[in-house]
């Protein structure tokens, strides 16, 4: 299915990969990115600890304080655990943020 500390909340809960899949996938790859911090494994950490740290932690991107208002909304908004609610690629291309960086 994936490596476990990209996979999206609802592939854990239910096996299926959704199309906003990628994009919580890609905030996930911008955390560790800005940071160097695994968000939701740790070396070493089991598929299990992976998927409740996935379903249960909520990302405070206040913690991305040297990046812009306009960039810590896209990766909150590419984070958001339900994917009906997550920000589409196209919603990411046309932030403020991406679309100031065109």
């Amino acid at each position: 299915v994936g490596t476990p500390g990209y996979i999206p909340p609802e592939t854990w809960e239910t096996g299926r990969w959704h199309v906003r899949g990628d994009c919580f996938s890609l905030g996930v790859v911008m955390w560790y990115c800005w940071t160097g911090e695994r968000l939701f494994a740790e070396e070493g950490s089991s598929a299990a600890a992976v998927a409740a740290a996935t379903l249960c932690r909520e990302v405070e991107v206040g913690e991305l304080t040297p990046f812009s208002e306009h960039a810590r909304n896209v990766v909150s908004g590419l984070l958001t655990k339900h994917p009906a609610q997550r920000m589409s690629s196209s919603q990411a291309q046309g932030s403020a943020w991406l679309s100031a960086a065109a």
